[in-house]
C-alpha cells in the first residue's frame, strides 16, 4: 500500500465489505440468482444484495488501489473459511467463474489455465449451485484447450466435469449433455438419456427445457410418444414462464388436437390467454434489455434504448387473430394488448 490515504481507502473496504452480514446477504442472492438462471454480473434487480456484490467487485478489480483491497479481501475468505463459514468463500468462487468467461478468450493460454485451476481448488467446497455452475464453466473452457494444454489442469475432463454440474443441479450442464447426446460427438447418441437430462433441466429451473421434454413426447424421441404428457410438459414450460411453451400451446388450442385430451375443436379463449402470455414475456424481455445496468431504480426504464418492435411476432400475431374470432363470436373478453 503506497501511502495513508490508501490504507485510509482499504480500512474502508473491510469496514463495508469484510463482515458476515454482508457477505450472507450477498450470498443468498447469488444462490438464488443461479436458482433463476439469472447471470450475477448483469442483474435483472438492483436489490442491496446484488448491489453490494457488484461495488465489491468492482472495489477488487477496478479501483485505484484493487491490489491491496484485493489482498485484504483474499486474507478475508481464507479466515472466514478457516472458521468454518464458506459464504464468503462462495462469492471468491463467483468472482474467478466470471473471470474466466470474461477473459478465457484474451488472455495467454498459461494465464487462463491458471484461473481455471484457480476456479477448480475454490469451487471444492462452495455450495452446490455455485460449484455446478463453475463446473459446467470450467467444462465449456476445458473443451476449448488441446489435449497437451489439458494436462496442465488440475480439473477432470469436460465431461466428468459435465456430469458432475449436472448432479449438483445445474441445468445448463444437463441441456448441454443432452446436446451431445442427440447428435453425437464426445459422446454416442443415445436419445433415452438425453431426455432423462432434457427433463432434468427442466425441473432444475430451465423453462426453456420443457419445450424439449414436450418435443420428446411428441415425437417418441427417447421416450414412448405421449400427447398428453407433451401437454403437461408444456403447461409446466408456460407456468415457468417460457415463451415458446406459451406460443406452442396457444397454437395447440387454436386448432385442436384430437390425439391429446384437449378437445378436437379450437378453444379461443385458451389459445388467447395463451398467446397473451408469450406476449407479455416478450415485451418484459425488451424492457430488461433497456434497463440500465447501474445508477437506475428497479424497474426504471432507460428511455434512450427504444423498445423492440413485437407486433409481427408469432405472440402478437396470435393473440390478435384468436381476440377477432372472439370478438367474431359475440366475446366480449378483453385482452391487454400493447397500447
Amino acid at each position: 500500500m503506497a501511502d495513508a490515504s490508501a490504507d485510509c481507502s482499504v480500512e474502508e473496504f473491510k469496514l463495508r465489505f469484510c463482515h458476515p452480514e454482508l457477505i450472507e446477504d450477498c450470498r443468498d442472492t447469488l444462490v438464488s440468482m443461479f436458482r433463476q438462471g439469472t447471470n450475477p454480473p448483469q442483474p435483472a434487480s438492483l436489490d442491496p444484495a446484488t448491489l453490494s456484490y457488484l461495488r465489491l467487485y468492482e472495489e477488487t478489480h477496478d479501483a485505484a488501489d484493487a491490489d491491496a483491497k484485493l489482498e485484504a479481501w483474499q486474507g478475508y475468505v481464507e479466515h472466514e473459511a478457516r472458521h468454518g463459514n464458506l459464504d464468503a468463500l462462495d462469492l471468491e468462487t463467483v468472482y474467478a467463474r466470471n473471470d474466466l468467461w470474461a477473459n478465457f478468450d484474451t488472455l495467454p493460454t498459461m494465464d487462463a489455465i491458471g484461473l481455471m485451476n484457480d476456479l477448480w481448488q475454490l469451487s471444492k467446497r462452495a455450495c452446490e449451485e455455485i460449484r455446478g455452475s463453475a463446473y459446467y464453466c470450467l467444462a465449456i473452457h476445458t473443451a476449448c484447450l488441446d489435449a497437451d494444454q489439458q494436462d496442465w489442469l488440475l480439473c477432470p475432463g469436460p465431461l466428468m466435469l459435465l456430469t458432475s454440474a449436472s448432479d449438483l443441479g445445474c441445468a445448463e450442464a444437463s441441456m448441454e449433455l443432452s446436446r451431445m447426446l442427440t447428435s453425437g460427438g464426445l459422446l454416442e447418441p443415445n436419445l433415452p438419456l438425453a431426455h432423462r437430462y432434457h427433463v432434468r433441466a427442466a425441473y432444475d429451473g430451465d423453462a426453456s427445457a420443457w419445450t424439449y421434454v414436450a418435443m420428446d413426447y411428441l415425437l417418441g424421441r427417447g421416450t414412448p410418444r405421449d400427447p398428453d404428457r407433451m401437454i403437461d410438459a408444456l403447461m409446466s414450460g408456460a407456468a415457468a414462464g417460457d415463451y415458446s411453451s406459451c406460443v406452442s400451446l396457444g397454437d395447440l388450442f387454436s386448432t385442436g388436437f384430437p390425439e391429446s385430451r384437449l378437445a378436437p375443436v379450437p378453444d379461443m379463449r385458451l389459445a388467447n390467454e395463451y398467446y397473451s402470455a408469450a406476449y407479455e414475456i416478450e415485451t418484459e424481455g425488451a424492457q430488461m434489455e433497456g434497463m440500465e445496468t447501474e445508477g437506475v431504480e428497479a424497474g426504471e426504464r432507460n428511455h434512450d434504448v427504444p423498445a423492440a418492435d413485437h407486433t409481427k411476432s408469432l405472440a402478437y400475431v396470435g393473440m390478435m387473430f384468436t381476440q377477432a374470432a372472439l370478438d367474431v363470436e359475440g366475446d366480449d373478453g378483453d385482452v391487454d394488448a400493447a397500447r
